[in-house]
C-alpha cells in the first residue's frame, strides 16, 4: 500500500491522541460518515465541499455487519471502501466505524463540523431516523451541521443498475414491484400495520445456544468431544414471532404455555416485547420447550441438537381454561395465526374450538424431527391461509417427486384452504389462490446466511401482517422475503425483526 494513503488509515484506539494533536494546531475537523460502497463523483464533490469549510476532514466508514441496505450489500467490503476514500486527497483521516450509527464516531472525535450529503438535508426522508440522534450528539458537542448542496448521486442506483448480483428472476420480480409500487406506497403501507389486530396461538420454544471447542475424536470411542464455552438463551416458536409482530403493531395478543405454575416462568415472559398482552396458559405436568443446539465456535457449526420438550396434554379443567380464555379474549376484527409445533398444546377440542371461529385465520404446522408421525396437517378447516415448506407438504402428500404446483393443488382442494404459500428454501416461495386459481412465485434474496433458524418463522410474521390488511399477494411476499433476510444474518432468533432495517434494505434495492 502506497506509505501517503497507509499514514490515513487510523485505528479506533488511536482516534482520541491523533486528533488531539490535530487539534493542538487549532485547525478546524470535520467528520463525514457513511458507507460509500461504490465511490462516485457525488462523493468527491460531497468531500470538496466539506474541505473548503475544514482544514482536516475525517471520514469513518460503516463496517461490512452494520450495512442493512439489503442483499449483496455491501458490494465492497470495507477495507476495499476504505482504501479508496483514503486515496483521495481531500480526505486526510478514514476511520472504520464498527458501530449502527455515526454516533460513537462524533463523541470518540468531537468535530468542529458534522456534514451529512444533500439528501439528509430534508431529515424526514432518512428512514432509519438515525440522522436526528446524530444531529443531537454533534450538538452536544457544539458541532456544526453542515449539508453539501452538490448534484444527488446514488450508489445504490448505480449498484442495482450496473453492478448488482441479482439473478434474472430476482430482476424480473423487483422491477414488476417498482412498476406497481411506489417507495411511498410502501412505506405508508409498512407504517399502517401499527393498528393491526392479531392474536397468535401456539408453543413457546426456548432456542439455547451452547457455544463450544471441538477437541476431537475420543480416544477410547468413536465420540466427538467438545469443550463448552458460553451458552445463549433466544426466545424461540410463538415467542420470536410475537416480538417480531409487536414492533410493527400494538394490538397483540399471545396464547400461550410457558410452563407449570411451579416453572419459574418469570425470565421468559419478560423475553417478550412489553407492548404484548400474553395469556399463559398453564399445564400441570409442563415444561418449558428447550432446544439445545451445540455450535463450533469457531465456523458456527451445529454439531448436535439436544431437545427438551413439553408433550404432555391438557387435563380437562386446563383445557377448560383455556377454552374460555380464547372465548372472552378474542374478537371478531382479530386475525388468528396458529403455530402449531405439534407439542399438544392445541389438543383436538381446542382446534375444534377456533375452526368454528369466523375469524380470518393463518395456519402454521410443523412437521420437525420431535413430531414426525405424530403431527397431520389436516385438521384445521376453514383456514384462510395455510403456511407450509416444500418437504413438509411433500411429506404431508408422501409425495417426492411430482410437480411442486401439482400437489399445492392436490393439499388445498383436499383441505379447502382459501389461500396457501409454500416456502422453497433458496428457489423462494409461491403462492396459490384456490379461488382464482392463480399462481404468484417470488424469488429468496437473502445471500449471506448465518443461520437458516427462523427465517421462516420471521417471513410468516411478516405475512401475518400484511395479509391481516389484505396486501396485494406479490407485494406481500416480497417485503416478507426482505424481512426473512434479517434472520438468516444472524444467530438463531437473536434479533427480532426491525422495522427501519427493513425499510432502509427495500428503499435501497428498490432505488
Amino acid at each position: 500500500m502506497n506509505q501517503n494513503i497507509k499514514r490515513k488509515f487510523i485505528s479506533e484506539e488511536n482516534l482520541k491522541s491523533e486528533i488531539s494533536l490535530v487539534r493542538k494546531k487549532k485547525k478546524i475537523i470535520a467528520l463525514s460518515h457513511g458507507v460509500f460502497d461504490l465511490l462516485h463523483v457525488g462523493h468527491i464533490t460531497h468531500f470538496n465541499s466539506i474541505k473548503e469549510n475544514c482544514d482536516c476532514l475525517i471520514v469513518s466508514i460503516t463496517a461490512d455487519k452494520f450495512v442493512k441496505k439489503g442483499p449483496n450489500r455491501p458490494y465492497f467490503n470495507v477495507e476495499q471502501r476504505a482504501y479508496s476514500i483514503a486515496s483521495l486527497d481531500n480526505v486526510d483521516y478514514v476511520v472504520i466505524s464498527n458501530y449502527q450509527t455515526a454516533e460513537k464516531m462524533i463523541s470518540l472525535i468531537k468535530p468542529n463540523i458534522y456534514a451529512k450529503g444533500p439528501d439528509y438535508k430534508d431529515n424526514k426522508q432518512d428512514l432509519t431516523k438515525n440522522i436526528y440522534k446524530e444531529i443531537q450528539c454533534a450538538k452536544k458537542y457544539k458541532s456544526k451541521i453542515l449539508y453539501t448542496s452538490d448534484n444527488k448521486y446514488s450508489s445504490s442506483y448505480l449498484i442495482n443498475t450496473h453492478f448488482n448480483k441479482f439473478d434474472e428472476d430476482q430482476k424480473i420480480f423487483i422491477s414488476k414491484i417498482k412498476k406497481k409500487y411506489t417507495l411511498n406506497k410502501i412505506l405508508s403501507i409498512i407504517e399502517s400495520l401499527s393498528n393491526s389486530n392479531l392474536t397468535l396461538i401456539g408453543e413457546t420454544i426456548i432456542d439455547e445456544y451452547i457455544f463450544c471447542d471441538a477437541l476431537g475424536k475420543s480416544g477410547k470411542e468413536p465420540v466427538l468431544v467438545v469443550e463448552e464455552k458460553n451458552s445463549i438463551q433466544y426466545l424461540g416458536g410463538i415467542g420470536h414471532i410475537s416480538n417480531n409482530i409487536s414492533n410493527f403493531s400494538n394490538k397483540i395478543k399471545v396464547f400461550t404455555n410457558l410452563g407449570n405454575k411451579k416453572n419459574k416462568t418469570v425470565p421468559f415472559r419478560n423475553k417478550f416485547n412489553s407492548n404484548t398482552r400474553i395469556f399463559n396458559i398453564y399445564k400441570k405436568n409442563s415444561n418449558l420447550n428447550i432446544k439445545k443446539r451445540y455450535i463450533e465456535l469457531n465456523n458456527n457449526i451445529k454439531l448436535l441438537g439436544v431437545y427438551e420438550l413439553d408433550n404432555h396434554q391438557f387435563l380437562t379443567k386446563e383445557e377448560n381454561i383455556f377454552l374460555s380464555k380464547i372465548e372472552k379474549n378474542i374478537n371478531s376484527k382479530d386475525t388468528i395465526l396458529i403455530i402449531d409445533y405439534g407439542h399438544n398444546l392445541l389438543s383436538e377440542k381446542i382446534i375444534n374450538k377456533i375452526n368454528k371461529l369466523k375469524n380470518k385465520k393463518i395456519v402454521n404446522t410443523q412437521v420437525n424431527s420431535s413430531n414426525i408421525g405424530y403431527h397431520n396437517m389436516n385438521k384445521y378447516k376453514n383456514v384462510d391461509l395455510f403456511f407450509i415448506n416444500e418437504l413438509e407438504i411433500r411429506h404431508e402428500m408422501k409425495d417426492r417427486l411430482s410437480e411442486l404446483k401439482n400437489l399445492i393443488v392436490k393439499f388445498s382442494n383436499k383441505n379447502n384452504f382459501k389461500e396457501i404459500i409454500v416456502t422453497c428454501g433458496q428457489k423462494g416461495s409461491i403462492h396459490y389462490n384456490s379461488r382464482n386459481k392463480k399462481f404468484t412465485k417470488c424469488p429468496a434474496f437473502g445471500t449471506k446466511i448465518i443461520d437458516k433458524v427462523g427465517s421462516g418463522d420471521t417471513m410468516l410474521s411478516m405475512l401475518a401482517l400484511l395479509r391481516h390488511e389484505n396486501v396485494e399477494i406479490d407485494l406481500s411476499l416480497f417485503i416478507s422475503s426482505f424481512a426473512a433476510i434479517q434472520s438468516l444474518e444472524s444467530m438463531g432468533n437473536s434479533k427480532s425483526l426491525s422495522k427501519f432495517e427493513l425499510l432502509k434494505s427495500i428503499d435501497h434495492v428498490l432505488s
